[in-house]
């Protein structure tokens, strides 16, 4: 590297009484790499602007915000968002209601899922029973229900047969001093997700009189076990056919082929614990329990060969 300064020569100061006045400043000073014709390019205005990633603006705070989870392999990508927005609107049967106040519409593609922001409790209820969308003609299965307002906590249950709909959960759940606004089945597993009033977890639930220990829920990153892409689950998979070993993540394995278990997050070829692998969490606010006297909860996690997470207490 050699050190020009761009100036003009005639600029330069005459020598007077045997001395030369030395003019030097660092913002002409120009780094000109070997071999370049010494004329510095400035930087390309383009990199200044994707130089930072631009966020989406936030939703109303004020409005309720319904998730809309697709099934049968709709990929959201694959539509433009106005055609989703049209398609909810198809669903929604042009409810005067939804036409006098058009909800606001976010597909989130690394999700494959839709955000809708309604700003009344009646266009809210009737986007939360909505069971299937239409798109160029064609009818798509969805779930949607209502995301968890701002005062509030999530927590977890286990052993729940998979597919209890959620009017059951609500009907025979109920938590002392607390107040249970939703409750849910992840997915297809044996976990429910409650959300409570306030910012506690209680310890114990009952659901059916029997009580049952409840957890703070603690957002982990989901991981499809059918194409092993990050940030969806896969009953929302938008690639049911990939054909993918579920161990080492090979596309279209032989019955022989070498497997080596893989971890689908960190591509890690050994099974580790998770606790040191801050990257299978989300960076999100997690809920805490209430304080306890005279006991501790030891919480083991590891990350199988899918990144999937299991819990051990």
């Amino acid at each position: 590297m050699d050190c020009e300064e761009i100036d003009n020569p005639q600029d330069t100061p005459q020598p007077a009484g045997g001395w030369v006045s030395a003019h030097y400043r660092k913002s002409k000073c120009v780094l000109v790499p070997e071999g370049h014709d010494g004329v510095a390019s400035p930087p390309s205005l383009n990199s200044k602007l994707h130089s930072k990633r631009t966020r989406p603006p936030p939703l109303p705070r004020q409005d309720y915000k319904v998730v809309l989870r697709s099934h049968e392999g709709l990929n959201l990508s694959q539509w433009k968002p106005h055609h989703v927005a049209q398609g909810i609107a198809l669903a929604c049967n042009n409810h005067p209601r939804c036409a006098e106040n058009r909800p606001l519409v976010r597909t989130i593609l690394t999700k494959n899922v839709a955000v809708i922001s309604p700003p009344h409790t009646e266009t809210a209820d009737i986007l939360r029973k909505l069971a299937h969308i239409k798109l160029a003609g064609k009818d798509h299965a969805v779930f949607a229900y209502v995301a968890a307002p701002d005062n509030s906590v999530k927590g977890v249950i286990h052993g729940i047969e998979p597919g209890t709909q959620p009017s059951e959960l609500q009907a025979h759940l109920r938590a002392r001093n607390h107040r249970i606004l939703y409750a849910r089945m992840l997915g297809q597993t044996q976990t429910v997700v409650i959300t409570f009033e306030g910012a506690r977890v209680p310890h114990y639930v009952y659901y059916y009189g029997a009580e049952t220990r409840c957890f703070p829920e603690r957002s982990t990153r989901q991981v499809c076990t059918i194409c092993l892409r990050v940030g969806h689950r896969a009953d929302v998979c938008p690639n049911p056919e990939t054909n993918r070993c579920p161990q080492c993540g090979q596309a279209s394995p032989r019955e022989d082929h070498d497997c080596k278990p893989t971890c689908a997050i960190c591509k890690a070829t050994t099974l580790r614990r998770a606790r040191h692998a801050q990257h299978d969490y989300e960076s999100t606010h997690t809920a805490k329990a209430q304080p306890t006297t005279g006991t501790r909860n030891c919480l083991l996690e590891f990350c199988d060969a899918a990144g999937r997470q299991s819990f051990h207490l």
